[in-house]
């Protein structure tokens, strides 16, 4: 179960990623946009709420965030985009290694 679990993390990380970088290289110019670099995984403090630091992410965010948002930690996400297929690997290896596992 955690195994689909995270088949369906992984789906939804490419899917994203996809979307993003689909939209990118349709919307490019002579200067270019550096795919590697957006869209980013964007951890954010929103400083618009007035009794309490809402502390927020979002998982593929590309542009500048907005007025009263202060970015705590930004990274790229195609590292994510690299590991998912790699889990979709490992989860075809281990369901077909226990499908083998037979009591004799």
């Amino acid at each position: 179960m955690i195994l689909l679990l995270g088949v369906v993390v992984a789906l939804y990380v490419l899917v994203g990623f996809a979307r993003e970088e689909y939209w990118m290289w349709l919307a490019r110019d002579d200067r270019g946009i550096h795919l590697l670099a957006e869209p980013r995984v964007l951890v954010f403090r929103d400083e618009r709420v007035e009794h309490d630091d809402r502390i927020g992410w979002t998982l593929f965010y590309s542009g500048e965030p907005d007025n009263g948002i202060r970015v705590v930690s930004s990274f790229t996400s195609w590292p994510l985009a690299t590991v998912a297929p790699g889990f979709f690997i490992y989860a075809a290896v281990s369901i077909f290694e226990w499908s083998d596992k037979r009591a004799v």
